[in-house]
């Protein structure tokens, strides 16, 4: 018994017994410690994951907005418990003045519709949805446009397929006969609408042809789209001028026939 605590005594002496009894508690604590890092570490984390996908949120839409505030956005003007959404009509584009008119649920400048009001008396381009400084109805046949409304009378504006012009040309009525150059043509205008016109294949290079006529010329290659060089109808010596041929009743209006061709 004696030599029994003798050894406990000895055992106690170099702290091996004190280790034997710490080691479960130490074990516990390395084990609230870790869970509690972990705890922290990981709110830490989401703490900055979702700032940072809130700051990415709110440069992209606009999120996070309070009574339409910060909603600066034509494509999400309106703030909706929140979050910046598209408009549904003219009062959620009202605070922003460069594009005051809902479109589809995008802020707009001007509407064709209302272009009278919005554009302080110009047009409204139909394909940019902008305020122009063209005026309107001062546009005549083969003038180049934005808009229908530039174009006089029943006259339409008109998109030469395969470039960005447009042209103002009449429409093609059934009971009547296109003047030369002109030809029974489909098209579109610039709003989108089918058009029957009195127009080219090639509308561009057409139309240039057409305002040639009676531009003076040296040579052939002076005129385009299907224009000849053809002498003064008048019989002015070494003037020539582009045309086009015709009869008697086909040349557009405001040029006559003379000679078998067309002069303004």
């Amino acid at each position: 018994m004696k030599k029994l605590w003798i050894s406990f005594f000895v055992l106690v002496s170099a702290g091996c017994l004190e280790s034997a009894i710490d080691s479960p508690t130490g074990t516990a604590n390395n084990a609230t410690n870790n869970a509690t890092n972990s705890a922290t570490n990981s709110a830490t984390n989401n703490a900055t994951n979702n700032a940072t996908n809130n700051a990415t949120n709110n440069a992209t839409n606009n999120e996070g907005c309070s009574a339409g505030r910060f909603c600066t956005s034509v494509t999400h003007s309106v703030c909706d418990q929140g979050t910046c959404v598209p408009c549904s009509d003219n009062v959620g584009c009202s605070f922003l003045p460069d594009t005051p008119t809902c479109n589809d649920g995008t802020c707009v400048e001007c509407l064709p519709i209302m272009e009278p009001t919005v554009c302080a008396g110009k047009v409204c381009d139909p394909r940019k949805l902008v305020c122009t400084s063209f005026t309107f109805h001062d546009k005549n046949v083969c003038d180049e446009c934005v808009s229908s409304a530039q174009c006089t009378g029943s006259d339409r504006c008109v998109q030469a397929r395969g470039t960005s012009r447009s042209f103002c040309l009449s429409p093609f009525i059934m009971e009547k006969v296109c003047p030369i150059p002109f030809a029974p043509t489909p098209g579109t205008t610039v709003e989108l609408d089918s058009f029957e016109t009195c127009g080219f294949d090639d509308l561009a290079i057409g139309c240039e042809g057409y305002k040639n006529i009676g531009v003076a010329c040296a040579a052939p290659s002076d005129c385009s789209g299907g224009s000849v060089c053809m002498p003064d109808p008048n019989g002015a010596v070494d003037q020539y001028y582009c045309t086009y041929s015709c009869s008697l009743d086909q040349c557009p209006a405001g040029m006559s026939c003379k000679g078998g061709y067309c002069y303004r």
